[in-house]
């Protein structure tokens, strides 16, 4: 079941619950094709789960899995907390992470450190910490990625926010300030295996938030300044609603469906500021391939008479195939006049759709989109 579409959620969510270890692999596999947060928030919360449960080997393979989904996601849903802490305490906990802490504070004394593992939820994988005693949290998340690189780092808290990568400090916030998911970034270098993403959240009368994740930089410099300005600016929601529903400017509802309108030719979109984060959406769009859906990928088919068609799957018969385009026209063709097919990577949604817009309506646009919040019906 979790290998189709429409079982695979209710099926990660029956493993949650009544799976364990065995599952491991293959709930795993199916994380990996997914980026959608309901995936893989739930995929990392159980992997992580069945971690604590083994010892060992298994257990070290367990918490690799979660450590690489993590990195090839970007976004950090595991952590594990310890607090609420004197603020005096809190330095003790940095220094036992690798955390570098002023010499002259108070260390405090760690003894055995109840850490406790938390989850991220919803599409910023937000953690919402309830205890509301006065004192200070520190917690700390592992990701893994192939090779050296430099990220960019989109965070929030509603607490004084201080964090470590690897030991090196690498942002300091001493105000409380409202939650605004990406708020706080910035840009870090990360190693080769496991980096270590260490936080410590100051006090708050109400229940901490925090979240956090990372991103590779697009080499294109305007891809950029709109990933910028639809970070920073919140956009009209109803005039991103027009530009949507205007086929001739977004072209989306050639291939897209939000609720009873469009076609379904690419992913549903009915709900999807549920399902992905702000920036997820804006890749997405700026660049479809990098984040190209599970089950979408396109295929090349060469005919006899000469014609190289490509597009997406959307049917298939005995005898026939059909594809639609980037354009969302759909072509039947016979099997026996097809000379060679290649599945592709890539997306069949076409490059540079943001030269449509000016920046001011790019942002309306993603503003729309992540406020659809809908539930897709199946």
């Amino acid at each position: 079941a979790l290998t189709d579409a429409t079982t695979q959620l209710v099926a990660l969510r029956c493993l949650a619950e009544l799976g364990g270890p065995e599952h491991a692999e293959a709930v795993a596999k199916m994380a990996t094709r997914h980026s959608s947060s309901d995936v893989r928030n739930l995929a990392i919360e159980s992997l992580t789960s069945w971690a604590a449960k083994v010892m060992g080997e298994r257990r070290s393979e367990l918490e690799q899995m979660v450590r690489e989904l993590q990195g090839t996601g970007g976004s950090l849903i595991a952590w594990h907390v310890v607090g609420p802490l004197q603020p005096e305490d809190a330095p003790a906990f940095v220094s036992l992470l690798g955390g570098k802490t002023n010499p002259d504070e108070k260390k405090g004394d760690t003894g055995n450190p109840p850490w406790r593992a938390v989850y991220g939820v919803g599409p910023e994988s937000r953690l919402s910490i309830h205890e509301k005693a006065n004192g200070t949290w520190v917690g700390y998340s592992e990701f893994s990625v192939p090779e050296p690189t430099t990220a960019q780092f989109l965070m929030s808290s509603n607490a004084p926010l201080r964090v470590w990568l690897n030991g090196k400090s690498v942002l300091q916030r001493a105000e409380a300030r409202k939650f605004q998911p990406d708020s706080d970034r910035f840009e870090a270098p990360l190693a080769q295996g496991t980096n270590r993403l260490l936080i410590e959240l100051g006090h708050v009368p109400d229940a901490v938030e925090f979240h956090a994740r990372f991103r590779l930089k697009s080499s294109k410099a305007e891809h950029e300044r709109l990933i910028e300005a639809a970070l920073t600016r919140p956009g009209n929601i109803e005039r991103g609603r027009k530009l949507f529903l205007t086929v001739e400017k977004s072209q989306c509802l050639k291939c897209h469906r939000l609720g009873d309108q469009g076609e379904k030719i690419g992913p549903e979109l009915t709900g999807i500021g549920s399902r992905f984060s702000r920036i997820h959406i804006v890749e997405s769009l700026l660049d479809p391939s990098r984040t190209n859906a599970a089950g979408f990928q396109s295929l090349t088919v060469a005919m006899q008479d000469g014609r190289i068609l490509s597009g997406l799957k959307i049917s298939e018969t005995a005898d026939t195939l059909v594809l639609a385009d980037n354009q969302g026209k759909k072509h039947t063709l016979l099997k026996a006049d097809i000379e060679e097919s290649q599945a592709n990577a890539g997306s069949i949604m076409p490059d540079g759709l943001e030269k449509t817009f000016s920046v001011d309506e790019f942002v309306d646009l993603i503003a729309f989109l992540t406020s659809e919040k809908q539930t897709a019906g199946r």
